[in-house]
């Protein structure tokens, strides 16, 4: 009976699995509750899709069901970390082929990796093997890349491309002794497929695990005629997208990207792919001296893994491109409502905020205030999201999306903070840039009175 209520519990939380083989040691149970609510409040919302507090939830129905109850670790999903919606037709892409290295001090583990010619994923665990290495392995300020303890690069510079890298400690995971992280990355470019090198700095010279990078997810590039100011270029797996083109200004609004499904419903870029902070989607602005025209690029991940076959044409601008064959294109007009528009901010305590109903009535949703709750239901895209006065929490279908600052009201309009973009998946951006077409700042100050936002659904 009490493997029943378990596992009932475990399939409502969406945890995977719970051993009883062994004992449950509660204090180490309860240090990592304790760990897991005591985590910073951003680093909770960036690392929402690790389901931290289902995991705190499940350790504690434990405690009340039975001390005498035992289980192994959770072991970390890479592709449950990362995409929504049902992701078991790709499990067997992930590699989950694991390879270790120590020094004595510590223990590097490959636990997981997923790899496509644009985008990749590693899970990766470090252990301290003795009383030294886990009090600087559990220090609050370790971050674990980069320019402090570990390195993800590749052995050949000029065949291979990563930027945008992001590390995401998966909370649930951390031990006593031990903590475990995600890597990944939507800017990679890896054609010939060349490995790449996982080491952690403070442990001997040469302890280092080589990562293969053979992928089996399908990815295709298009190569997209006819724009205004040459080709543009869409990189495609079904885990995420990289587009860039040429503009003539970095102001220009003339021109995005949208995906008609195989339903006939036409849908934005921010519509599939994730803006939210962390790294998941990434833009840049080169400006070429010799074309006189910038270059822009973006990348980013699928809110869900997408197959080909669920899309039936790509759109740029107003040019539509048959997804089969990029060479049949007609000319078509997007409505104005998926188009980027001009939004003026209402500035209060010195900070930027979005007018609710001013931005519903551009974006072409439906508002409706609800005097008695005080709160506001919006009907955008598909999805319905709540907003409460006094609240800073957006209810997205129910679900809870953390904006950080409460929404209020102001001379009769319901104001909400900036953060409402990334839960209601469309971005917000100054019209003017302090960048001029050399690329260095310009000097001077701006009011902020003055912001004008472009807002890009």
């Amino acid at each position: 009976m009490m493997n029943k209520r378990l596992s009932k519990l475990c399939c409502e939380l969406e945890i995977d699995s719970i051993d009883t083989e062994e004992k449950v040691n509660v204090k180490d149970i309860i240090d990592r509750v304790n760990g897991t609510l005591n985590t910073d409040v951003k680093e909770r919302k960036l690392y929402r899709r690790q389901k931290v507090i289902k995991t705190a939830v499940i350790i504690t129905a434990l405690l009340v069901l039975a001390t005498t109850t035992v289980f192994a670790a959770v072991k970390a999903d890479v592709l449950k970390l990362n995409f929504a919606g049902d992701t078991a037709p790709f499990t067997n892409f992930v590699d989950t082929k694991e390879q270790s290295v120590t020094d004595g001090q510590y223990r590097l583990t490959l636990e997981q990796k997923l790899v496509s010619k644009y985008q990749v994923f590693v899970v990766y665990k470090v252990e301290g093997l003795t009383d030294e290495a886990i009090a600087k392995l559990m220090k609050e300020d370790y971050f674990g890349i980069g320019l402090t303890d570990i390195s993800f690069e590749p052995k050949y510079r000029d065949r291979a491309t990563i930027s945008n890298l992001t590390q995401n400690e998966i909370i649930n995971l951390k031990t006593k002794t031990s903590r475990t992280f995600q890597l990944y990355s939507s800017s990679f470019l890896n054609e010939d497929e060349v490995d790449f090198i996982l080491r952690l700095a403070c442990m001997e010279e040469g302890k280092q695990i080589t990562v293969p990078m053979k992928c089996n997810v399908e990815s295709k590039e298009f190569i997209l005629e006819g724009q205004p100011y040459g080709n543009a270029i869409l990189r495609y797996s079904p885990l995420g997208i990289y587009f860039e083109r040429n503009y003539k200004t970095q102001n220009d609004l003339d021109t995005e990207l949208y995906f008609r499904m195989k339903n006939g419903k036409i849908k934005t870029c921010n519509d599939l792919a994730d803006v939210l902070p962390g790294g998941r989607m990434n833009s840049y602005d080169v400006f070429d001296e010799q074309l006189k025209l910038w270059r822009y690029g973006s990348t980013g991940l699928f809110y869900e893994i997408t197959e080909p076959s669920d899309f039936k044409s790509i759109i740029v601008g107003n040019i539509e491109y048959d997804i089969k064959d990029p060479t049949k294109t007609k000319t078509i007009h997007i409505d104005e409502a998926l188009r980027p528009f001009e939004l003026k901010p209402v500035i209060k305590d010195e900070t930027a905020w979005i007018p609710v109903e001013v931005l519903c009535s551009k974006l072409g949703a439906k508002y409706q205030w609800n005097e008695k709750t005080r709160s506001a239901q919006i009907n955008y895209h598909d999805e319905i999201y709540i907003l409460k006065d006094g609240s800073s929490i957006l209810l997205r279908n129910g679900e809870k999306f953390e904006l950080f600052n409460p929404v209020c009201i102001v001379e009769g309009q319901l104001l909400a903070p900036e953060y409402l973009a990334f839960g209601m998946h469309f971005k917000v951006k100054p019209k003017e840039e302090p960048w001029d077409s050399s690329e260095h700042r310009r000097v001077g100050t701006h009011d902020i009175k003055d912001t004008v936002w472009v807002v890009i659904p």
